[in-house]
């Protein structure tokens, strides 16, 4: 993410934490939200890169922009990825809930649209654990892998919350 690559001896200054609330001190929630909602596929890790800046910087706009999405057009343009979520998805469902005070909103979705995702992803079992273990109770697929790429991080943490909540099924 954004800030998340500059940490140690690379982290913003007190100057560039300052620019960076200036630049977000105009930003008006209620017009952002129909922008983030609108977002198409293509460009949902963009959305998520902003998400994340606006979340360090501006904490407070960052939840009230996630109280004001239209979830249900953001829904429209998942549509059919949500059955093998693509990287972009997640990437963005992840930096929208990235505040615990407006989590639950992703949660929900998540759990919403439980019934039209075939292979569950890591990183959303994370986000939404009693989502994911409904999903494989009724004998669906946790994805540890996409494109010839494991999820080692995310897909062992996944695995072990399983484990922990239905041993019986983790061999």
């Amino acid at each position: 993410y954004p800030l998340g690559v500059y940490v140690g001896k690379l982290k913003p200054s007190h100057r560039q934490w300052v620019i960076a609330r200036n630049m977000c001190a105009t930003i008006d929630p209620a017009r952002v939200a129909p922008h983030i909602s609108a977002v198409r596929p293509r460009h949902f890790q963009s959305a998520a890169f902003f998400l994340d800046f606006l979340h360090q910087v501006a904490p407070s706009k960052y939840g009230a922009v996630l109280r004001q999405l239209d979830w249900e057009r953001i829904d429209a343009a998942i549509g059919e990825d949500w059955a093998n979520m693509p990287h972009d998805t997640e990437v963005l469902l992840s930096a929208l809930h990235a505040q615990a005070a407006t989590r639950h909103l992703v949660q929900q979705f998540i759990a919403d649209h439980l019934d039209r995702i075939e292979h569950f992803p890591p990183r959303l079992m994370l986000m939404a654990p009693e989502v994911g273990i409904a999903h494989i109770a009724k004998g669906r697929r946790l994805r540890l892998a996409q494109y010839h790429s494991v999820s080692l991080s995310m897909g062992g943490i996944a695995l072990a919350m399983l484990a922990e909540s239905w041993p019986d099924l983790v061999e």
